[in-house]
This record gives C-alpha cells, sequence and structure tokens, in this order.
C-alpha cells in the first residue's frame, strides 16, 4: 500500500515543486516527504533539475496559488499577458517590414527627383519613311507599335498602313492614312514628323512637352524630366525616343 501511495506521490513531485498544487495536495506531499527516506530523494534530485533551483544562488519566483481557481486564473492572466507581448512586438515587426518595403518601392518606382537641364541631350531627326501599302485597322497593329494619328478621333475607326524609319528597324510607325494624303508613293518623306530622343546618364522616368509659339519661332518645350529617388549615377545612358508632329523650329530644356 505505502509503494502505491509512493508512486502516486512521485507523479505529483514536479507539480508540487513548480508550486502548481492546491494547498490541499502540497500538505500532503510534504507531510509524506518528511516520512519516507526514498520519495524525499526523488523530491532532492527532481528539484536540482529545475531551473533556479541549483546552487547559483537564483531562486524561482514563487507564487502563493491560493486556491485552485485563484490560481487558475493567476496562470490564465500570465499566459495572456505573454501572448499580447509576443503579439504587440510581432506586430512591430510587420509594421517596419512594411514601411521598409513601401520605401524601397516608392524609391525605385516613384519619379520625383528632377534631372538638371545641363544632363540632358536631345537629338532630332526629320525621319525617311518607308510606307507599306498595305492598310490595317487598329485591331491589327502590335502594342509596341507608335500610333500616329492625326485630329482627336475613334483610333478603332482608323485605318492605318505602317512606315518604318530608314537605319531604325526596330520603331515602327502606324500612320492614319489620312495623313499621307491621296500619296500612296512606297517612299516619302513627312516634313511636319519629328523623332526627338532624349538621353541621360541617369533612368528617364517621366517628361512632360509643350510647344511655345509666343514668338519668332514654334518652339518645342521638354520639361519636368524626373528619375527616381536611388537612381543615382550608374554611368550607362539612358534615352527616351517619341514622336512630335508640331512642326518645331528649336527646343528649349
Amino acid at each position: 500500500m505505502n509503494n502505491e501511495k509512493c508512486c502516486v506521490i512521485k507523479d505529483l513531485l514536479p507539480l508540487y515543486i513548480d508550486e502548481l498544487c492546491s494547498d490541499e495536495t502540497a500538505a500532503i506531499v510534504r507531510k509524506h516527504l518528511d516520512e519516507c527516506e526514498s520519495c524525499n530523494k526523488a523530491y532532492t534530485a527532481m528539484k536540482s533539475e529545475v531551473p533556479g533551483n541549483d546552487n547559483d544562488g537564483i531562486l524561482p519566483v514563487k507564487i502563493d496559488p491560493g486556491t485552485s481557481d485563484e490560481h487558475d486564473k493567476q496562470l490564465i492572466k500570465k499566459v495572456s499577458r505573454d501572448v499580447k507581448n509576443k503579439t504587440n512586438r510581432s506586430n512591430m515587426v510587420s509594421v517596419i517590414a512594411v514601411v521598409f518595403a513601401l520605401f524601397i518601392i516608392f524609391g525605385f518606382t516613384v519619379p520625383v527627383i528632377p534631372i538638371r537641364s545641363d544632363s540632358i541631350e536631345v537629338n532630332v531627326i526629320n525621319p525617311t519613311l518607308f510606307v507599306n501599302a498595305k492598310e490595317l485597322s487598329y485591331y491589327d497593329l502590335s502594342e509596341k507599335d507608335i500610333v500616329l494619328y492625326e485630329g482627336d478621333k475613334d483610333l478603332t475607326k482608323c485605318t492605318f498602313k505602317y512606315a518604318y524609319i530608314r537605319n531604325m528597324p526596330d520603331i515602327a510607325l502606324a500612320i492614319d492614312v489620312e495623313m499621307l494624303g491621296n500619296d500612296n508613293k512606297e517612299d516619302l518623306i513627312l516634313d511636319n514628323v519629328r523623332l526627338v530622343t532624349l538621353s541621360s546618364d541617369k533612368p528617364i522616368k517621366s517628361y512632360k512637352t509643350d510647344t511655345d509659339i509666343s514668338g519668332t519661332e514654334k518652339k518645342l518645350v521638354i520639361k519636368n524630366v524626373r528619375t527616381t529617388l536611388f537612381s543615382g549615377s550608374n554611368n550607362s545612358v539612358s534615352s527616351v525616343t517619341f514622336l512630335n508632329t508640331d512642326g518645331f523650329d528649336v527646343i528649349d530644356i
């Protein structure tokens, strides 16, 4: 009978050491330990294995459990505080990560830094266009084609012809046939077409154009040429090519 009691007491020792027993159970365990040398040795050995119960001088924090219900409430409160603290730390880390990611995305995608005009080169050509006689609808065009049309029109109702620029085979212009008039020659020059290329040692992300006709000359005004926040200078040339049909005489940057 005594062996059975010892088995029960030894099973209760971890709870007793961690002070998780009720007062009544703890009193029974203490009384048995005073009377039983075998269980007392097991208790001493088990207690020495618990952090804070060795000879380093650090004692575990003792909590008076009171009744079993009160102790359960204390444990629930402690667990709730730990979970709340971990959740707050996790939320803080998430917020910092999101802010950092937005900062990186903003810096590399939003054109917020102007490029100085003396850092921009402009090249203008009046191209010779080789016009393909085949007529195409808007839906036949590639997304990469440069569409050139006259006036404010519904593009889906326009008819186009392909025009290729001499020595620039990678650029294809889809020209509204009304701009060609009645001239169906395969090889023609459109004097009102200017191909403008902006070049800079920084990535060109955005720009605006306007035409100034206030003076004696008709000027093409290029302004607000911008790059990204973290562009720096990578010693490579960035260029943007666009078409202008305003018949300008000079360029103002």
